[in-house]
């Protein structure tokens, strides 16, 4: 698979696996701050990944770009693994519903691997919607051919 190819598929990976995480941070209403910030960070990162899947030619502006390719295999194999490990935890229903969700995220896994988790997160919404921005800037500075 070339690089533009195998880009589209690491945006839709991404994509579903930034929801599953957004999915279980967001629904955990009585875990610390740090948690909030992270699903809002999750959230970005969401909203940017969703952004570059729309982009038009998103192969050949990720063959034109080695950033950005190289950004989102990164971005997809550390999101990929935190899904991973938090899937280990099968939360059931009955947790989401009585808040045992942190209790048993808190053991799993401690306030670093969550602070860890933020800026991973974060460094990834801010190096992507810094690519992004710099794509939407040349392609209004680039003149349509005629």
């Amino acid at each position: 698979m070339d690089v533009g190819a195998s880009a589209v598929a690491f945006v839709g990976f991404g994509l579903s696996s930034i929801n599953s995480l957004y999915q279980l941070f967001s629904s955990i209403k009585d875990g610390p701050k740090k948690l909030a910030d992270l699903s809002g960070a999750l959230r970005r990162l969401q909203s940017v990944f969703e952004q570059i899947d729309t982009l038009p030619d998103l192969p050949d502006i990720v063959r034109s770009t080695p950033s950005l390719a190289k950004c989102l295999a990164a971005c997809r194999a550390d999101i990929g693994r935190f899904d991973s490990s938090l899937q280990k935890l099968n939360f059931s229903a009955g947790e989401r519903l009585h808040g045992l969700m942190w209790k048993r995220l808190k053991i799993a896994f401690g306030e670093k691997d969550i602070t860890y988790m933020l800026t991973i997160v974060s460094a990834y919404a801010d190096s992507l919607t810094l690519e992004l921005n710099l794509i939407q800037t040349r392609a209004i500075s680039t003149p349509v051919s005629e």
